[in-house]
């Protein structure tokens, strides 16, 4: 059972891929179409994750888990674009290595936050809502601060 999320997330991928490609194609500047793709998939996986929190079986756990594993996959697909719309050919690098370490420091905290939570509430549902909270306000961040292309000074 533990498979299915992520054989979710990798579709999810895909899917991203073909998504970005038709937005672009409509006419979308690429640095819109992924902030698009970014902002939708997380607010997507954060309502994902929060009804983890509220449903009754093991089994719409495990729905709502590979849910929000399909559109975090979704949205971090369209994230290595993003870098890609951004930056300048010989910045692509740094600029896509900056994006992921600011997402591996929030995910390497996760599990810390989430065993002390664990430990004084002895439930997962503040950690699943405070989980929630923490990709909105991600998503949010990359609508209203990310905004044009960065410009080359060499």
């Amino acid at each position: 059972v533990a498979i299915i999320p992520y054989m979710f997330g990798t579709v999810g991928s895909v899917v991203s891929g073909a998504a970005l490609n038709r937005l672009i194609r409509r006419g979308y500047t690429p640095v819109v179409a992924c902030k698009i793709l970014i902002v939708g998939g997380m607010l997507c996986s954060a309502l994902s994750t929060l009804g983890v929190a509220y449903v009754a079986t093991a089994t719409e756990a495990v729905a709502c888990v590979t849910t929000a594993i399909f559109f975090i996959y979704f949205a971090g697909n369209a994230g290595w674009g993003l870098a890609q719309a951004l930056a300048p050919t010989h910045m692509m690098a740094s600029v896509g290595a900056i994006q992921n370490f600011g997402s591996f420091v929030c995910a390497s905290l996760a599990p810390l936050i989430t065993g002390w939570l664990l430990d004084h509430t002895h439930s997962f549902n503040l950690a699943l809502i405070i989980c929630a909270l923490a990709t909105s306000l991600g998503a949010l961040s990359y609508w209203f601060i990310v905004k044009h292309r960065i410009e080359s000074t060499v």
